[in-house]
């Protein structure tokens, strides 16, 4: 076995050790996985899962070159193993993802006693290619916020500044009932059920999960 091929099953293995951590990570249920992870972090799972498993594909498209008939068998006995559980474990992950993605998601945040679940969205999903996501259809205006560079000057222009926060300032700002109807969103009727059926609901006032109607 010549230096080259030797460098390359050395690389390999490090790729295979990290890519069975990575698998390690879904072998719980479906139920378990969704506790631990949301769709997101499982997502970027299922793609580190799949290009690791390519960098190993071609690892061992180079090595097999290197090798005789005999070990050229043993090698692609070992490839299909590795290669059958990487694929067992997209194809779990990508139904995960698939029965988890619905219109609005929930962001968990453990550390807050007063809102530790709020709603998310994805504004630039499409129903298809012909539709328009929601962030093509808000309007287009030059921003509104005071520049950075002016909110400084004057910090500094005093000898004195003082800072102050409003909490929770978007669940004060209630909205009219004829803007309501373009808030609308879905939820499940059961969320510990992907399957469940789905609700419509809409927001009374901006960005609060609580005041829905």
């Amino acid at each position: 076995m010549s230096t080259a091929t030797t460098k390359m099953k050395t690389r390999r293995a490090e790729h295979r050790g990290v890519l069975t951590k990575l698998l390690k990570k879904v072998e719980p249920s479906s139920e378990e996985l969704l506790q631990e992870y949301d769709v997101s972090e499982l997502s970027t799972i299922r793609g580190l899962i799949v290009k690791k498993q390519e960098t190993i594909d071609q690892l061992n498209e180079k090595i097999v070159k290197e090798l005789s008939e005999e070990e050229v068998s043993e090698e692609i006995e070992e490839a299909n193993r590795y290669t059958y559980d990487t694929e067992m474990a997209v194809t779990k992950l990508s139904k995960i993802i698939k029965e988890s993605e619905i219109t609005d998601k929930q962001s968990m945040k453990k550390d807050l006693s007063t809102t530790p679940i709020r709603i998310v969205y994805d504004c630039s999903c499409r129903q298809d290619s012909e539709s328009p996501s929601l962030n093509d259809c808000l309007s287009s205006t030059p921003p509104q916020l005071n520049k950075l560079t002016d909110i400084l000057t004057r910090f500094r222009y005093r000898k004195y500044a003082l800072i102050t926060d409003i909490e929770k300032a978007f669940l004060q700002i209630g909205l009219d009932e004829e803007d309501r109807d373009s808030t609308r969103f879905f939820c499940l009727r059961d969320p510990s059920n992907p399957k469940s059926e789905l609700e419509t609901y809409r927001f009374k006032v901006i960005y609060s999960e609580r005041h829905v109607r």
